[in-house]
């Protein structure tokens, strides 16, 4: 019987998030290690997204179960192919992006359609925990993978937050362009 695409095999070792017991500390573990063997010239970036479980686009997400894990898409779709309705007080919000705050399928909806950008990237360290992304390798290699992701902004719904975005490296690192802000 194939592996469902929802396991841990499908995600691992790059997304680390769904479905890997530990997952958060096996990132922060590679990234530790990358980081003491890293020879000058190299870089590691930390990526972070603006309010990504909330800007994920949703049609991207339903199509992404619907392909890789079309068993629970039923249930997906019933779930969030409408705006779904937040009430605060007297005031009405309208929900159209990402899963739901605290949906125990939130992280697989979330990382489902990220994942095959993250399999693309050029990156010899590709380590995602949900929205939180570590790339490390040369810095022209990096800022390629950036601008990977940047390109594909207006497709996922997610932004890079460049303020909240850090390069490490044991050289001075360069000031990269993708991290600047507008």
């Amino acid at each position: 019987m194939p592996t469902p695409p929802a396991s841990s095999e499908y995600f691992s070792p790059i997304q680390l998030g769904v479905g890997i017991p530990g997952g958060c500390e096996a990132a922060v573990h590679a990234t530790r290690r990358y980081i003491e063997a890293m020879p000058d010239g190299y870089v590691v970036a930390k990526i972070d997204f603006s309010n990504a479980f909330n800007s994920l686009r949703r049609d991207l997400m339903l199509r992404c179960v619907a392909d890789k894990v079309p068993e629970i898409y039923r249930f997906c779709h019933l779930s969030y192919n409408q705006p779904s309705v937040l009430k605060f007080e007297n005031r009405i919000i309208l929900s159209q992006e990402g899963p739901h705050q605290g949906d125990p399928l939130g992280p697989l909806l979330f990382c489902l359609p990220i994942h095959p950008d993250l399999v693309q990237l050029k990156s010899e360290l590709v380590a995602g925990y949900m929205d939180d992304l570590t790339l490390g390798r040369p810095t022209d290699v990096v800022a390629e993978d950036i601008d990977h992701i940047t390109a594909r902004e207006m497709q996922t719904g997610l932004h890079i937050n460049a303020a909240k975005c850090e390069i490490i490296s044991h050289s001075p690192a360069p000031r990269a362009s993708q991290f600047s802000t507008p």
